[in-house]
């Protein structure tokens, strides 16, 4: 065989090897305080149920070393460690009952993470996830400096935010108080506005990262119309065609999507879901009827601060011409803390606990419900009329409640 036709050979052969190549991620570890037997857990989590997807794992043999790898990317992954496969398989989910409390990272594209540092199964790892702190990690998106930046900022929030609860449990009765609390806010809007800076920064010199879109999706909350159209002006003017159809890209569009279908003027799509007798009821089945729709959630403070008005505004309208419907959210036990408070509040109306619907999400997702409590009054048509929280939505029905009902 000539000279030439070898290369051609060759170059056929890397070609083929090439198309067959599959991009994957990879996450390999060295870790100090590692031993054999420990048991190391990669996973995804879906975005409709919350759950953990099985990605990789790996027992370790005989050293500290690991590596696991997935085809995923542009999402993030949850990084955990067992002591054991049999404890990762006695949890109920990857979440492990103990407290075991994953590492998050962001697949950017295709790369290697190194994860290094340090670390033991102790008790205090178990009781508060601190192996982390010894735990470092390196590639990817963690070798830019900007946003290095960025995670530098989120912790700082974190532990604003962490003061800022211990204040409210612990001394809410205390005498200084409301100083020490409004001195917290400050600081806290004060490096919100640094992260927020930096984080459109990154956005507008990385429109082909999926990150970017992450950042506009979870760093601000988009409650309102006007917030919502802001972020559609950035979503279709920032980001590229690429990021546009990666998970969190779709999830923006949806999020649009949602918002502006449920917001006023809009009518809205029915749904049907369970009451807290076990009886099935559609939004539909009170057409010719107005309604007040409550989304709220047993574990939320500011849904339970909210009642006393919901009892009022239920002690003054007329119930054959106004349905009043809540909606629980996030209810993770069951729905017993959900009807636990439907008793001792005595809540009025129609109680239903939200559920994924043909369309793959819950009712709140949906009508794109980003916190709680908000509620929406419907006309007998089935527009929105408004959409606010639910103390200001009574308000303006009490406003109007005579041109509303003539």
């Amino acid at each position: 065989m000539n000279r030439s036709k070898l290369f051609s050979a060759i170059s056929a052969l890397l070609l083929l090897f090439s198309c067959n190549t599959v991009n994957k991620n990879y996450i390999v570890g060295d870790v100090k305080g590692l031993v054999p037997g420990n048991f190391v857990v990669l996973t995804i989590t879906n975005p409709i149920t919350k759950e953990y997807i099985l990605l990789d794992s790996v027992t370790l043999v005989d050293s500290a070393k690991f590596s696991l790898s997935t085809t995923e990317t542009d999402q993030y992954c949850n990084l955990f460690f067992f002591q054991n496969k049999e404890q990762f398989e006695l949890s109920n989910t990857v979440l492990d009952a103990i407290g075991n409390k994953p590492k998050s990272l962001f697949l950017e594209g295709f790369d290697t993470i190194n994860v290094t540092g340090s670390g033991s199964f102790d008790a205090t790892f178990i009781q508060n996830g601190s192996w982390w702190n010894g735990v470092t990690f390196d590639g990817g998106l963690l070798s830019m400096n900007e946003y290095s930046e960025l995670l530098k900022y989120d912790l700082i929030l974190d532990s604003i935010g962490y003061i800022v609860n211990d204040l409210i449990a612990y001394e809410r009765e205390a005498p200084d108080f409301m100083e020490k609390f409004n001195e917290q806010m400050k600081e806290r809007s004060k490096y919100f506005k640094i992260r927020d800076s930096l984080s459109m920064e990154f956005v507008k010199q990385n429109p082909d990262f999926a990150f970017s879109a992450r950042i506009l999706r979870f760093y601000a909350g988009y409650t309102t119309i006007e917030e919502v159209m802001k972020l559609k002006g950035q979503y279709d003017s920032l980001l590229s065609d690429r990021v546009k159809l990666t998970p969190i890209g779709i999830e923006i569009k949806e999020l649009i999507d949602h918002n502006l279908a449920s917001s006023v003027g809009h009518v809205l799509k029915d749904f049907c879901l369970k009451s807290n007798v076990g009886e099935e009821h559609s939004l539909y089945d009170f057409r010719g009827r107005y309604v007040f729709l409550d989304f709220w959630g047993s574990w939320c403070g500011p849904c339970m601060k909210s009642i006393p008005n919901i009892l009022k505004f239920h002690d003054m309208i007329d119930t054959d011409s106004i349905v009043m419907i809540g909606v629980a959210v996030s209810e993770h036990d069951g729905g017993k803390a959900w009807r636990r408070t439907i008793e001792e509040k005595n809540l009025p109306g129609l109680q239903l606990i939200d559920s994924i619907q043909e369309s793959g999400m819950g009712v709140a997702d949906n009508y794109a419900i980003n916190a709680v409590p908000t509620a929406l009054f419907i006309d007998p048509n089935g527009v929105v009329i408004y959409r606010d929280h639910p103390v200001d939505v009574i308000d303006s029905i009490k406003n109007n409640y005579t041109e509303l009902l003539k």
